[in-house]
């Protein structure tokens, strides 16, 4: 049961932070955005780690506020950027 939590909850947070990360082989969006996006992306990926290793209703918590905020953080990045 633990193995299957851990990868339950590692499997998508690395899809997002792939995604997230995705532009910057491709080298769109300037230095900041590419920054910020790592930043918000290991905040991520701790929280999921923090899942994976505790199981504790905190954790879970933590994961889904922080994948809540998480998009939405990207987001205003790319748009910034843009601007």
């Amino acid at each position: 049961m633990a193995l299957h939590v851990a990868w339950v909850t590692a499997l998508p947070t690395l899809g997002l932070v792939i995604l997230s990360l995705a532009p910057t082989p491709l080298a769109h969006g300037s230095l900041i955005c590419r920054i910020g996006a790592l930043l918000v992306s290991l905040g991520l990926v701790y929280c999921g780690a923090r899942l994976g290793l505790g199981r504790s209703a905190l954790a879970a918590r933590r994961l889904l506020l922080a994948s809540i905020v998480y998009m939405p953080l990207v987001f205003v990045l790319m748009v910034a950027d843009k601007a």
